[in-house]
């Protein structure tokens, strides 16, 4: 224990000397990029990542994971494409779109379905544990649910106006699930969103930065041939099309263009979507 303790205290000083300041949105930008424009290998199987398995079974069924998070719900949220070219929609049916399409094509590589009502985009994750979940764990969320709730009945001050974010690229995220990325729309959605994040980390603390994104899929755990990694990266690429906005300095290099409409969503999130949520596996919340 004393171990494991000392090596969380060396991660959380390790990580508060590189945030001297909160993440610019070109920062941002620049630290996401690579692993989401580029997700998949390039050659050899593709191998899913070992922690997949306390959550997903072997045959693609969800083992009970018990924990809980901070979310913003996407149940009630419209997204409308820049300029006004279309009315708002509902985010959720957009997502199921493409998560269907990802089912037509690579299902034999995921677990069962995620329920549409169960989309969302995290804000910053608390405690988690395989299984339905051990006495002292069950104490410590109990600890960290409380302070986060505490923290989020003061979040309000942040939105002023609706937190406004847009979509990026759909991309494997560490060979665990397929995910539609998300980032800040502006300056001032950026800072926001990593005070946010900040002030969370004194009810849960995480060793690495805020990704905002909704998971489309989490993988059935094994190794996957190239036919499969083929049929994989020809859907990633049908999805995002071209590159969505590269941004240096908060200046636009690449236009977007992606099924999502040329300029891609933009979502308005306001402090009602925000809610503290706990889950019995990854489809139960």
């Amino acid at each position: 224990m004393w171990r494991e303790e000392r090596i969380e205290c060396l991660e959380r000083m390790q990580y508060l000397e590189s945030i001297q300041h909160l993440e610019t949105l070109a920062e941002f930008c620049q630290r996401t990029e690579g692993f989401s424009r580029n997700s998949l290998p390039l050659q050899g199987d593709f191998c899913t990542s070992p922690g997949l398995g306390q959550k997903v079974d072997e045959t693609g069924w969800f083992r009970p994971y018990r924990g809980n998070t901070v979310i913003f719900r996407l149940g009630d949220v419209e997204y409308k494409q820049q300029k006004g070219r279309h009315s708002p929609a509902k985010l959720q049916a957009q997502i199921e779109g493409t998560k269907t399409r990802l089912y037509a094509r690579c299902g034999n590589m995921l677990a069962e379905p995620l329920p549409q009502c169960t989309f969302h985009i995290t804000l910053h994750d608390l405690q988690s544990e395989g299984g339905a979940g051990s006495p002292e764990f069950i104490d410590q969320m109990g600890k960290s649910g409380r302070k986060a709730r505490e923290i989020l009945s003061g979040f309000r001050k942040y939105f002023h106006e609706p937190l406004r974010l847009r979509g990026t690229w759909v991309f494997n995220l560490v060979n665990t699930s397929i995910v539609l990325g998300f980032r800040p729309e502006d300056e001032d959605s950026c800072r926001r969103l990593m005070a946010m994040y900040q002030e969370l980390q004194a009810a849960a603390f995480l060793p690495y930065p805020l990704t905002p994104h909704v998971t489309l899929a989490y993988y059935r755990p094994g190794a996957y041939g190239q036919e499969d990694l083929e049929r994989l990266r020809q859907f990633l690429e049908e999805e995002n099309q071209q590159t969505f906005e590269i941004m240096e300095d908060s200046a636009p290099l690449v236009q977007s263009r992606s099924r999502m409409g040329k300029d891609g969503l933009v979502v308005n999130l306001d402090f009602s979507d925000l809610a503290y949520a706990e889950f019995l596996d990854m489809k139960d919340f």
